[in-house]
């Protein structure tokens, strides 16, 4: 593993792309606000005005600059641009933490996805116990979660 790589996953603070549906109010907040340790990158925040520009932007200055991407799927509601900055995440070899609140639960993107999730707040306890991308420190926070939403 190089060294760059090896100090970027070890920052204290992780950089995560939040990938979902556009939603009011919108989910971004509150996991920003619930899990306030890490860097967010809000596609909201993007001023472009054509689609085509705005997506590509969110690729190369939200996707490939994170460190996580945390995709989330409300009940009733997919997105084609979340499935996208997942598969360049993917793709990037960039962690996915995917949210699917829906019954279906698509094999290609739980297949990309490090940590799964059927609830935005099992998604946000698990933001919250992670502490660094580190293998051994991601699956503590891993572990921890499933303990945490077992005693809930």
């Amino acid at each position: 593993m190089s060294e760059l790589l090896y100090s970027k996953m070890n920052l204290e603070k992780i950089t995560i792309y939040l990938a979902g549906p556009f939603t009011n109010p919108d989910w971004r907040d509150k996991v920003k606000e619930q899990a306030p340790q890490h860097n967010y990158i809000d596609p909201r925040n993007n001023e472009q005005s054509s689609s085509a520009t705005v997506t590509r932007d969110d690729l190369i200055n939200g996707v490939e600059k994170s460190d996580m991407v945390f995709t989330y799927f409300p009940k009733g509601n997919s997105d084609t641009g979340a499935v996208v900055e997942e598969g360049v995440g993917f793709g990037k070899r960039i962690p996915i933490v995917l949210v699917n609140e829906n019954e279906f639960q698509h094999p290609l993107l739980t297949g990309m996805a490090k940590r799964h999730f059927i609830s935005l707040e099992s998604g946000i306890t698990y933001l919250n116990n992670l502490t660094s991308l580190d293998q051994a420190k991601e699956f503590e926070a891993a572990y921890k979660t499933i303990s945490d939403l077992n005693t809930q």
